[in-house]
């Protein structure tokens, strides 16, 4: 499904991070509606659980001199487990959580530990970030104020695990 914003002049997504602080966004200007990252990759393992970052920014000034009005971001992560090409799933959907009344920082949940399912589809599936002003995105959500953004991830295969060693049987890149 095709997630996308209609305006890009409120929250963005700044950064993104597995198992390490989350790092810039690829995308050339800051304040997208959509932005294709799939050329950004993690790869991930069965039963194997990861920290996961997300940075947060706010374009233009949405929410600046506003008193005490509540400015909220919320964030939610999909990842397509067995790659039937939507996020509907369970165990498919991951609220980051919302940052309130900030430019830019991570999320209220973040770090949040994501496992990946002992099931999922082995090879190469999308993970999809959703930020939306005000309320909780749709995964394939369009016309709403905010930013979606797509990864990749490769749910790499394990063999066998010898003194915790995790030996793969495949790496797809």
């Amino acid at each position: 499904c095709n997630g996308q914003a209609f305006s890009g002049g409120g929250p963005y997504i700044k950064g993104v991070g597995i198992n390490a602080p989350a790092s810039g966004s690829s995308h050339s200007a800051l304040c997208q509606i959509y932005t294709d990252n799939t050329s950004q990759f993690w790869h991930v393992y069965p039963d194997s659980t990861y920290s996961t970052w997300f940075l947060y920014g706010r374009c233009g000034s949405q929410g600046s001199g506003c008193g005490t009005c509540q400015v909220q971001t919320v964030i939610d992560v999909y990842i397509d487990w067995n790659q039937d090409d939507d996020f509907d799933d369970e165990g498919e959907t991951y609220n980051l959580g919302f940052a309130v009344n900030t430019t830019n920082g991570i999320t209220s949940l973040s770090p949040l530990s994501i496992t990946v399912p002992n099931n999922a589809q082995e090879g190469e599936t999308v993970l999809r970030v959703a930020a939306k002003f005000g309320a909780y995105p749709d995964q394939c959500e369009t016309n709403f104020d905010g930013e979606v953004e797509d990864y990749t991830i490769f749910a790499d295969q394990v063999t066998y695990i010898k003194n915790d060693e995790k030996i793969i049987t495949k790496n797809y890149q």
